[in-house]
Protein backbone atom coordinates (compact mmCIF):
# COMPACT_ATOMS: atom_id res chain seq x y z
CA UNK A 1 0.00 0.00 0.00
CA UNK A 2 1.36 3.66 -0.73
CA UNK A 3 0.46 6.40 1.43
CA UNK A 4 1.28 10.31 -0.05
CA UNK A 5 1.26 12.89 2.27
CA UNK A 6 2.60 16.46 1.57
CA UNK A 7 6.20 17.01 2.77
CA UNK A 8 5.00 20.17 4.75
CA UNK A 9 2.66 18.44 6.62
CA UNK A 10 5.25 16.60 8.97
CA UNK A 11 3.57 13.73 8.58
CA UNK A 12 6.50 10.74 9.47
CA UNK A 13 6.21 7.36 8.70
CA UNK A 14 5.97 5.95 12.27
CA UNK A 15 3.09 8.15 13.02
CA UNK A 16 0.67 6.61 10.36
CA UNK A 17 -0.42 2.37 10.88
CA UNK A 18 -1.42 0.91 7.88
CA UNK A 19 -3.20 -2.57 8.58
CA UNK A 20 -5.08 -5.50 7.21
CA UNK A 21 -8.18 -7.07 7.74
CA UNK A 22 -8.82 -10.51 7.23
CA UNK A 23 -11.83 -12.68 7.73
CA UNK A 24 -10.73 -16.28 7.47
CA UNK A 25 -13.57 -19.35 7.10
CA UNK A 26 -12.79 -22.54 7.29
CA UNK A 27 -14.74 -25.88 7.47
CA UNK A 28 -14.66 -25.68 11.21
CA UNK A 29 -15.38 -21.98 11.31
CA UNK A 30 -18.14 -21.20 8.91
CA UNK A 31 -18.87 -17.59 10.12
CA UNK A 32 -15.34 -16.77 9.80
CA UNK A 33 -12.57 -15.02 12.41
CA UNK A 34 -11.59 -11.16 11.56
CA UNK A 35 -7.61 -10.33 12.34
CA UNK A 36 -5.82 -7.36 12.31
CA UNK A 37 -2.29 -7.71 10.82
CA UNK A 38 -0.49 -4.40 10.83
CA UNK A 39 1.52 -3.93 7.59
CA UNK A 40 5.20 -3.19 7.55
CA UNK A 41 6.72 0.42 6.59
CA UNK A 42 8.77 -0.86 3.84
CA UNK A 43 12.08 2.32 4.26
CA UNK A 44 13.64 0.89 1.03
CA UNK A 45 10.61 1.45 -1.27
CA UNK A 46 9.47 5.10 0.23
CA UNK A 47 11.12 7.88 -1.36
CA UNK A 48 10.32 11.87 -1.64
CA UNK A 49 8.38 12.42 -5.06
CA UNK A 50 7.95 15.61 -7.03
CA UNK A 51 5.81 18.23 -6.08
CA UNK A 52 6.53 17.94 -2.58
CA UNK A 53 4.77 14.69 -1.83
CA UNK A 54 6.17 12.12 0.46
CA UNK A 55 5.43 8.15 -0.49
CA UNK A 56 5.48 5.79 1.95
CA UNK A 57 5.08 2.12 1.25
CA UNK A 58 3.69 -0.81 3.45
CA UNK A 59 3.49 -4.17 2.92
CA UNK A 60 2.33 -7.74 4.44
CA UNK A 61 2.44 -11.17 2.74
CA UNK A 62 -0.60 -13.94 3.51
CA UNK A 63 -0.05 -17.38 2.32
CA UNK A 64 -3.97 -18.65 2.07
CA UNK A 65 -4.76 -22.62 2.02
CA UNK A 66 -6.38 -24.77 -0.46
CA UNK A 67 -9.26 -24.92 1.82
CA UNK A 68 -9.90 -21.33 3.39
CA UNK A 69 -11.76 -18.67 1.90
CA UNK A 70 -10.73 -15.36 2.39
CA UNK A 71 -12.02 -11.69 2.80
CA UNK A 72 -9.49 -8.63 2.64
CA UNK A 73 -10.04 -4.93 3.81
CA UNK A 74 -7.15 -2.23 4.22
CA UNK A 75 -7.21 0.76 6.32
CA UNK A 76 -4.94 3.73 7.48
CA UNK A 77 -5.09 5.51 10.73
CA UNK A 78 -2.95 8.58 11.65
CA UNK A 79 -3.21 9.29 15.97
CA UNK A 80 -5.97 7.15 15.89
CA UNK A 81 -7.97 8.54 13.27
CA UNK A 82 -9.26 6.50 10.68
CA UNK A 83 -8.08 8.62 7.35
CA UNK A 84 -8.99 5.84 4.86
CA UNK A 85 -10.07 2.37 4.80
CA UNK A 86 -11.26 0.59 1.07
CA UNK A 87 -14.27 -1.97 1.07
CA UNK A 88 -14.12 -5.88 1.82
CA UNK A 89 -13.75 -7.32 -1.02
CA UNK A 90 -13.20 -11.67 -2.04
CA UNK A 91 -9.76 -12.59 -2.80
CA UNK A 92 -10.19 -14.50 -5.64
CA UNK A 93 -6.56 -15.49 -6.24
Amino acid sequence: MCVEVKQSSGIKPELIMANCWTNMKTLCNPCGTWKDIPMLYQCDSSCEGEYGICRYVYSISLTPTVDDAYKLTFNITWRDILIWANGVVADSS
